[in-house]
């Protein structure tokens, strides 16, 4: 990886840019809530989704802003070095899309198989799947080009790629812990996917693949009405639960269960195994 700014160390960026994100990042968020009109009298998140497309795309308005300008100030450079070029990249984004619909709906079916969710409506709404679509696109690939793209990449100046992989993640599932009615176990869950999500860059340096996959995971996730159905942004199937046990959804989010944890750890193990392939593959062949 190119290292224009040598005199300023990784990890020193990384804090750099947790300040800046505090300080200014928030205020393009507090713009897109005003512009949105959220009533200040019920959670953020029970917004609906139109209103919540409006608060994230400011959000990520605000993000993209000081990645590209602390990009240009530290390393003048494109803030497409970071691993956005798509030469390609169009097989990564369709697996990762594949990969998320797949999980889900394969979690889904589960699910419905032990009797932990009965189907209850189809909830046909096309504005609103719209909203969600663009709405989980927008979170994607802003979460993915500060933690992966930025946060992962510097990291990886200032020590093995390995642990920087590992406090990358921890960063991701703490800047979480501030979302409402969060839990212990779904702060593990976030870490994983941390894990998950930046295996293929410290591999290959390219976003495409994390993006899709966390697009695809969380789209389907809503879609589907594994957030117990009202705390989705949008669900277009509607179920109803059976129990409140951490095997399943019951009055939990699909993001605080055993199963959404075992499903992390699989595709963990699996994506390692694949990108290590990969990387070994490539590295013989040059080498020949």
């Amino acid at each position: 990886m190119s290292y224009n700014n040598k005199h300023l160390k990784g990890w020193i960026r990384v804090v750099v840019l947790l300040i800046f994100s505090v300080f200014f990042g928030n205020i393009f968020k507090l713009i897109g809530i005003l512009i949105a009109g959220v009533d200040t009298q019920i959670p953020i998140h029970e917004s609906s989704v139109y209103q919540l497309l409006i608060i994230t795309f400011f959000d990520f308005i605000g993000t993209i802003a000081i990645i590209f300008i602390l990009l240009k100030i530290l390393d003048n450079e494109s803030i497409l070095n970071i691993g956005l070029k798509l030469k390609h990249r169009v097989s990564d984004i369709l697996i990762g899309i594949i990969t998320g619909f797949t999980i889900m709906g394969l979690a889904t079916l589960f699910l419905v198989a032990i009797d932990n969710i009965n189907f209850k409506a189809i909830n046909f709404e096309f504005n609103n799947l719209v909203y969600a679509f663009l709405l989980f696109v927008f979170v994607a690939i802003k979460e993915e080009i500060v933690y992966r793209g930025y946060i992962l990449r510097n990291l990886m100046y200032s020590f093995n790629k390995y642990i920087a992989l590992i406090a990358s993640a921890i960063l991701f599932s703490l800047m979480h812990a501030m979302n409402p009615d969060v839990q212990y176990i779904q702060l593990l869950n976030l870490f994983l996917a941390g894990l998950l999500l930046g295996i293929s860059y410290i591999h290959n340096k390219n976003l495409w693949f994390p993006i899709s996959l966390h697009f695809s995971w969380n789209f389907f996730m809503s879609l589907l009405g594994l957030n117990a159905s009202e705390n989705d942004p949008y669900s277009l199937i509607k179920f109803d639960d059976t129990g409140t046990n951490l095997i399943n959804i019951g009055t939990y989010s699909f993001d605080k269960s055993y199963i959404y944890t075992i499903l992390n750890v699989i595709l963990i193990i699996c994506v390692f195994i694949w990108y290590r392939y990969k990387s070994e593959k490539m590295n013989s062949q040059v080498s020949s």
